[in-house]
């Protein structure tokens, strides 16, 4: 997956290939845009001082993770 910077603490995380709905991955595609997910969330949480990450789906096979601390 790449990823593209949408706000200055949040990712906004795309699969490489431009489809219109999630089925139409490749199961090898999901798994990379998931594994990238998953990267960028460690990263974000490591930077920020995160507590949590909470990762929301786009209906156009996007994904935004923003980090949250304790009491937020």
């Amino acid at each position: 997956g790449a990823s593209l910077k949408v706000m200055e603490q949040d990712v906004l995380v795309i699969p490489r290939r431009v489809v219109t709905r999630l089925k139409d991955l490749e199961s090898h595609e999901l798994a990379d845009l998931m594994l990238s997910v998953q990267r960028v969330g460690n990263v974000i949480e490591r930077v920020y001082g995160a507590d949590a990450l909470t990762v929301a789906c786009q209906v156009r096979i996007s994904f935004i993770g923003l980090y949250r601390r304790v009491g937020s």
